[in-house]
């Protein structure tokens, strides 16, 4: 189907592999550019470090556009931590998962890796960005089965209130 440079010149067009700082820039400037939603998974949260207070401020300028966001975390969050999440009006969810992933206008942009978008410690964690496949169709080829059901939106039940 495809060969050597082929491949290559597809995977630059679509896919980057991003450290944790370039992962933090770019998913604060794609959650700025968000048209419709933003779904973060993110099992940890520390709203204390400046790399999440910066996904914070990207949220709420997002919400406040009109933009739909979901964060999804751990179950046992500490209620400090989940009550600054509730304060940047996006919806706030447990899910005992361990997923790292940002959605963002329903598969226009997806990044997924080692990261955890809400409490980036400085380690060596990498994110790979997918953008340009908007189709959702190619995303469950392009993952795991179990990682892609792993992704699926949220449920109410899940909901923190």
């Amino acid at each position: 189907m495809f060969k050597g440079r082929a491949i290559e010149r597809l995977l630059e067009r679509f896919v980057k592999i991003l450290d944790e700082y370039e992962a933090i820039s770019a998913i604060e400037s794609d959650i700025g550019s968000a048209e419709k939603s933003v779904l973060i998974f993110s099992p940890f949260v520390n709203v204390e470090l400046p790399s999440t207070k910066k996904i914070l401020n990207a949220i709420k300028d997002a919400v406040s556009r009109g933009v739909s966001v979901k964060i999804v975390v751990k179950p046992k969050t500490h209620p400090k931590a989940l009550q600054v999440l509730k304060d940047t009006q996006a919806e706030v969810y447990a899910r005992d998962s361990h997923v790292k992933a940002v959605i963002i206008d329903e598969y226009k942009v997806l990044y997924i890796g080692s990261l955890n978008v809400l409490a980036s410690y400085g380690k060596e964690d990498i994110m790979i960005r997918v953008s340009g496949l908007t189709r959702m169709s190619i995303i469950p080829k392009i993952l795991s089965k179990k990682l892609f059901e792993e992704l699926r939106p949220p449920t109410e039940e899940e909901r923190i209130t």
